[in-house]
């Protein structure tokens, strides 16, 4: 019988037995199988359908392709066996109480395409079952998933999943096995130590820097040793979810204790690793004395697994009773005398080694509670952003902070956060009796002005009339208070502050609650801290995720990380110009829907959706022509987003050559050359975008803490000074970072006796350091406002007299020339930044160039009045700026930066040609290959995005179904081809060969004429290649 939702309601309020955990693996490695194993215990689906009816998995996508793209949630009930093993007569309702847990079990998707689900699960969640196929071993997304798991602070168990493959697939002996599953171990472990080392070491380098040079920092190994698996620590669970059974150490120490007369506590020392049991003196030794003996773990464990997939598959009836007889189980006879060996044993091991008491056993005593786990997590995820000017604030949140920590459910304040945005079918709704109607299906969808970067600009707030079928569910997390229907609560943004209040937050009334149970959802009333679920109405408030809270001096938490970014690009455009309307509010609703997704209005007018893969991207438009629009839409061939940048090409010119530009009045000449950014500078930038939005741009160091600024000033000078000494010094002249301002392009200020006067210029870097205030700079930039109004109203007065005198130019004194150069900052700022925003190549952005601006000159007339610099001339200026930064970028050897995956292949061994020859014909660089023990290949290469698409299913072609291929987003790279090169010298014509008439294939111009064409820009290139001259009718007489 299925559990009630009355009795999993109740457990919600007792804190300390509630469990939070999410299943995190690679694709296919047994994530939902062993979900549905679970879900077993709990009665929602028989034993037959584990593995098979995959009851996580709803869309109509997941049940055709098999694989999981989405999380979802189902509460479970667990119980000891202490209580299950008693008459139900005995159990006190204590006891019933004290040792029922309640699960919130998540299934999260294994493909990298669908990472971002991933981090909405984790956020969530306080503990993650990690699985690893125990023939496949440690795979790409195992390595992201941990790192997400270790970025989040969620306690780690592992799994390794599939030990029959071993038995019926590899035909492993129990010693070879165990051999096998040690490497295995080995090889996560690696992943952890690594991720270890990294923040130890960064914590290592924080306090050293507080401490005096003769203290002595101490290593804690205590803390190391919490992030490793070890089954000796019961941190790790074998098992095989298809056949139902799974075991930990304990399992074994508690059944052969008795009968070897050796504690349970000695054997779970000894259980694994290299203990051998002498079975005449009944000792146990560290070392093989005879040679003969075999480890414990073999012998008591993997040798009993052996022997009843023996017995199964050689349809040993005898034996099967025999083993049968031996553990004690109660099996009827018809499912022994089964001939199917696989149904033989789950019937066998189901009973004697049940997954749902191996899997959430562990859970249970390895994974931390709500209260332990938010005590620690709670200074990762959130932080108080104040200033110490209010008190008053910082005492409220710190009491608020107290109230998170220790998970209070009986606290004044609530505090939740929505992971994501879900839609739901309405037959999903189990009402109770008391419930409210329902509302009314047409509701009003506003693009957040928190999420003004991601939603088209041009899209305001519109009414729409979706799927009567779908509704809006929050997927979220109560962290503490009581959350209640009916209660007003705040919706905060992700750019919230609480400093102003006013702006990025909403009211909103809570209108239903949900008990998330996988394909249902059940209403409740309330929900205490601690718990995940869902909450209805709120369409007209989130955009993907947001802090809700029921006060306005909540900070919201942290951004999320993902595994992968979005960067597969498409255009969309409804068939009938009529219905382009419909089209608009379905891109809003599937904007809101979809965690990574990302809906862009063009310059050029197009609607891009922006996705994180193919299969991300095909899933989109499926969702939005069958669900969210439903019009017929055109969609583009997929648009990748490649980078400008210049090289040192000695070849070429070794000096920076300085381009000239002169203002169309011919009274201010500008000075700029380019020079190519060096690797860590670029990288360092591309990965600080957020940092140098919040300090630089958002002007929030104050507000954030001054450890931000001080830390990004630290990280940022470290990275010039690694670029050499050169670099070293241009620190402090750095004018602006571009393009919008957080790009990894540099606006250098070396204009004489200008940049070196502190009293009219400071770099932008001055920013970082503690003696600014951006509520000085504000008072200052209104101030200058104000007289530039001053000066703008007297120049207007021109008599006629001095319009008639004749003009005379001369240049400009030092004073004023200082002067006038403080009044065109602004302007020469913009023309940095459109120049970057699109450059000369293909109109993509510019990055890793440096810009230099070497020197500005005036001259000034008698007439020069007429000219303001919030007038023509700033125009004229900034103008000028893009002109001289896009002739200076040409100068140098301009590149492409394409977008690149690394791209892991799993083939078996015979196939390995075919994939190599796929993968030449992509461009793709080969950088690992690693034999596996089961004739199993995996190749590691570096593949350019803009030939990956069709790569899995043209691999799946050529191998004829042997490979499998997981990508994975590596960054930029630079293209090494120069797009303006042409063939003239004998040696270039000879290297081309005489068959291609002196013109090579020419990738990097090749892909910026595709642009430029794309976007309706002029392309050079041949209409007629070979003509023929045509016949007229008189010369065929």
């Amino acid at each position: 019988m299925p559990i009630k939702t009355s009795i999993l309601n109740s457990l919600q309020a007792n804190t300390s037995n509630i469990r939070n955990i999410c299943i995190l693996a690679h694709v296919d490695h047994g994530k939902t199988t062993l979900s549905d194993s679970l879900i077993c215990s709990n009665g929602i689906i028989s034993n037959k359908s584990a593995g098979k009816v995959r009851y996580l998995d709803n869309l109509p996508d997941e049940i055709e392709r098999m694989i999981t793209m989405k999380s979802s949630c189902i509460s479970l009930l667990y119980q000891e066996k202490s209580i299950l093993e008693k008459p139900a007569d005995q159990v006190t309702p204590q006891e019933a109480k004290d040792k029922s847990y309640l699960i919130n079990l998540i299934d999260s998707p294994g493909h990298v395409d669908f990472s971002s689900e991933v981090s909405t699960a984790v956020r969530v969640c306080d503990g993650a079952l990690i699985i690893v196929d125990a023939v496949e071993g440690v795979c790409i997304q195992t390595h992201t998933v941990l790192k997400q798991a270790w970025n989040e602070k969620v306690r780690p168990c592992l799994v390794i999943n599939k030990l029959d493959r071993l038995i019926n697939e590899l035909k492993l002996t129990p010693l070879e096995a165990y051999d096998h599953l040690k490497r295995i171990l080995s090889q996560v472990n690696d992943i952890v130590a690594t991720l270890f080392s990294v923040e130890w070491f960064k914590d290592l380098e924080s306090k050293a820097s507080q401490l005096e040079s003769e203290e002595v920092i101490d290593y804690e190994e205590s803390e190391e040793e919490k992030g490793y698996f070890s089954p000796e620590k019961g941190n790790v669970v074998f098992a095989s979810a298809f056949d139902g059974w799974a075991f930990r150490v304990d399992d074994f120490c508690e059944m052969y204790g008795k009968k070897l007369g050796v504690k349970a506590s000695t054997l779970q020392k000894t259980l694994w690793g290299d203990f051998f049991f002498n079975p005449k003196t009944k000792k146990i030794h560290q070392k093989n004395p005879t040679g003969k003996l075999i480890p414990m773990f073999v012998m008591f464990a993997l040798n009993n697994i052996w022997e009843v997939y023996q017995a199964a598959n050689e349809n040993d009836l005898a034996k099967r009773e025999k083993i049968v007889k031996a553990l004690k189980l109660e099996i009827p006879q018809r499912e022994l005398n089964n001939t199917d060996a696989g149904a033989v044993v789950n019937a066998i091991c189901s009973r004697w080694l049940p997954i749902s008491h191996g899997v959430l056993g562990m859970v249970i005593q390895m994974i931390p509670n709500p209260i332990e786990a938010q005590s620690t997590r709670i200074q990762k995820l959130w932080q108080s952003s104040v200033s110490s000017e209010s008190d008053s604030l910082s005492e409220k949140q710190s009491k608020l902070e107290v109230s998170m920590r220790s998970c209070d459910k009986n606290a004044e304040d609530v505090v939740v956060f929505v992971s994501k945005v879900f839609a739901a079918d309405n037959s999903s709704f189990l009402r109770s009796s008391n419930q409210r109607s329902t509302r009314n299906d047409t509701t009003i969808i506003t693009s957040d002005s928190s999420n003004e970067d991601k939603l088209s600009k041009g899209i305001g707030a519109i009414r729409m009339q979706y799927n009567s079928n779908d509704k809006f569910v929050g997927f979220s997390r109560i962290f503490c208070g009581t959350i209640r229907v009916g209660q007003k609560i705040q919706v905060l943004g992700p750019r919230y502050n609480p400093l102003e209040p006013e702006k990025h937050r909403t009211e909103m009334e809570v209108k239903e609650l949900f008990l998330l149970m996988g394909r249902n959802l059940e209403s409740v009333e309330s929900i205490p801290a601690g718990n995940v679920f869902g909450i209805g109405g709120i369409e007209e408030n989130i955009i993907k995720t947001a802090t809700l809270s029921s006060t306005e001096f909540c900070p919201v938490f942290n951004a999320m990380t993902s595994g992968s970014s979005p960067i597969v690009r498409v255009a969309v455009e409804a068939e009938n110009p009529l219905e382009m309307s419909q089209l608009v509010e379905g891109l809003k609703i599937l904007n809101a829907s979809d965690p990574s997704v990302q809906v862009l209005i063009q310059e050029t007018g197009e609607r891009v959706i922006v996705a994180s893969g193919e299969l991300h991207l095909e899933r989109c438009l499926k969702d939005l022509k069958e669900s969210f629009a439903r019009v017929e839409f055109r969609v583009s061939p997929p648009i990748v987003a490649f980078r400008e940048t210049v090289t040192n090409d000695p070849s070429l010119r070794i000096k920076p050559n300085q381009i000239g530009v002169k203002t169309p009045n011919k009274m201010v000449n500008i000075k700029i050359s380019a020079i190519p950014i060096p690797e860590n500078i670029r990288v360092f930038l591309e990965k600080n975008n957020d940092i140098i939005r919040k300090i630089f741009v958002e002007e929030s160091s104050k507000l954030v803490g001054d450890t931000d600024a001080a830390s990004f000033r630290e990280n940022i000078t470290k990275e010039f000074e690694a670029a050499g000494s050169n670099w070293a010094k241009e620190l402090d002249y750095i004018w602006a970072f571009g393009p919008r301002r957080v790009g990894s392009n540099i606006l250098l200020n070396h204009i004489p006796n200008y940049s070196q006067n502190a009293e009219v210029w400071k770099p932008i870097t001055y920013k970082m350091s503690s003696d600014y205030n951006p509520k000085n700079r504000k008072n200052k930039l209104k101030q200058n406002e104000d007289e530039n109004k001053e000066e703008n109203n007297e120049s207007q007065i021109i008599s006629s007299e001095e319009s008639n005198v004749k003009e005379v130019i001369e240049p400009v004194s030092e004073e004023e020339r200082l002067e006038l150069l403080k009044q065109i900052e602004n302007s020469v700022f913009v023309g940095f930044q459109a120049a970057t925003a699109f450059g000369p190549l293909c109109e993509e952005p510019m990055s890793g160039v440096c810009f230099v601006v070497e020197d500005i000159s005036f001259l000034k007339s008698n007439q020069m009045e007429k000219y303001s610099h919030h007038g023509p001339l700033g125009g004229q200026i900034i103008s000028a700026v893009k002109q001289a930064c896009r002739q200076s970028f040409l100068e140098k050897s301009c590149r492409l930066l394409e977008p690149v995956y690394t791209c892991d292949v799993q083939v078996t061994s015979d196939a390995m040609g075919k994939v190599y020859g796929v993968l030449g014909r992509r461009r793709a660089k080969i950088l690992n290959e690693v034999m596996k023990e089961n004739s199993l290949v995996i190749i590691e290469a570096l593949l350019p995005a803009v030939e990956s698409f069709g790569l899995s299913e043209e691999l799946l072609k050529s191998t004829s179904g042997a490979a499998s291929t997981q990508l994975l987003f590596n960054g930029f790279e630079v293209l090494d081809q120069d797009p303006f090169f042409v063939a003239t010298t004998e040696e270039e014509l000879e290297d081309i060969g005489s068959n291609l008439g002196g013109e090579a294939p020419n990738i990097a111009k090749l892909y910026i004429n595709n642009i430029r064409r794309r976007k309706g820009l002029r392309v050079e290139e041949k209409l007629v290649v070979n003509a023929e001259k045509q016949r007229t009718i008189s010369r065929n007489k």
